[in-house]
């Protein structure tokens, strides 16, 4: 029962995305391994501790998506990731969001 992936309600999409995101107001750069509405994986030399509020912004749509988002966990398997929760849910988010699982599902 304390299996993280029982604790999932969101289905996850693999991806590989560059961003930058701000933990106070020092700027880190990263790589979303993996994304879903409620929250997203990090691929990042820099480690925060849980519960740590972030900012995430995504280059998408020729514009820059600012995600609002709680450190959730690092990720045990990989020392190197961050898990994410998005605490706000930008409209260019969620169309983000919605846009890549719609094309990962007809390819």
């Amino acid at each position: 029962m304390g299996n993280s992936m029982e604790k999932r309600y969101c289905l996850r999409l693999p991806t590989s995305i560059d961003i930058k995101y701000y933990s106070g107001r020092d700027e880190h750069r990263g790589v979303i391994t993996n994304i879903s509405l409620n929250g997203m994986c990090i691929k990042t030399d820099i480690q925060c501790p849980p519960d740590e509020e972030l900012e995430v912004v995504i280059p998408a749509y020729n514009e820059e998506i600012k995600v609002p988002a709680k450190v959730h966990r690092p990720e045990e398997d990989d020392r190197e990731c961050m898990g994410l929760e998005v605490t706000e849910s930008p409209e260019g988010y969620v169309r983000f969001v919605d846009t890549l699982f719609f094309y990962y599902s007809i390819v």
